[in-house]
């Protein structure tokens, strides 16, 4: 395959030109949501991950690292949640910080559900993504505070509906 020459530093062309042989396909590069393609058909290839992680650290458009990493912190367990962080520079983390310890309290609420308490302590730091995300995994109990002091309106109503647990 053709080195890809793209108006970018030198490493990046070369990291994205190994990329591209390994997933097989080429989108429009020079687009972010080409590149976006790209990184999510890697994503889903376990055996591309560190390539994936040494493209992310290159990557010119912030912007597009940045969502790569929380996009990986769905795909691979909260064990590896800090090598993908780490890839962004240290004033580009704190939302990716922050959704990777609501990964950790959404994934331990799907092994027990929270307590009443948990969730009284925990509503008002929660962001819209996990208040969405939540109420099917916790106490009949805490479902009530979600559906009485839940951010917006769709949370609360959502909080309102049976969930996995039976009540």
């Amino acid at each position: 395959m053709k080195p890809i020459r793209l108006p970018l530093r030198e490493e990046f062309a070369a990291l994205l030109t190994k990329l591209v042989a390994a997933v097989g396909e080429a989108p429009d590069l020079y687009a972010d949501y080409g590149r976006w393609q790209l990184y999510r058909v890697a994503a889903a290839d376990a055996g591309l991950r560190e390539l994936l992680l040494s493209v992310v650290e290159e990557e010119p458009d912030r912007a597009l690292a940045r969502a790569v990493v929380v996009y990986m912190l769905e795909q691979v367990g909260p064990d590896e949640h800090a090598q993908w962080i780490e890839r962004l520079a240290e004033d580009e983390r704190e939302f990716a910080e922050r959704r990777s310890t609501e990964w950790r309290v959404l994934l331990r609420a799907r092994e027990q559900p929270l307590s009443r308490e948990e969730v009284e302590a925990g509503l008002n730091s929660w962001s819209d993504w996990l208040q969405l995300r939540i109420p099917p995994y916790v106490e009949a109990e805490a479902r009530r505070i979600i559906e009485e002091r839940g951010r917006t309106a769709r949370i609360r109503q959502l909080a309102k509906a049976p969930n996995r647990l039976g009540t």
